[in-house]
């Protein structure tokens, strides 16, 4: 069970710098005016959070917004 654990912080790890490195991207898209390849990447992001927010054990919707939000400031 132990590395069960491991496996699932890791992979949730990875998904969520996957979606802020995909949320950096798609933000950069738009600044540069390439808005077809930022709509591609939010809808991306979307399905990304959309696949995963039904587990209530990974929280990386809310994890990647929260670290987004500070970013920001």
């Amino acid at each position: 069970m132990g590395s069960e654990m491991c496996i699932r912080d890791r992979s949730q790890t990875e998904l969520r710098l996957t979606i802020e490195k995909l949320i950096a991207e798609m933000k950069n898209a738009a600044q540069i005016l390439e808005f077809e390849h930022a709509a591609y990447l939010r809808d991306k992001i979307k399905k990304l959070k959309e696949q995963y927010s039904a587990n209530p054990n990974l929280k990386i919707m809310k994890d990647a917004e929260e670290k987004s939000r500070r970013r920001k400031r």
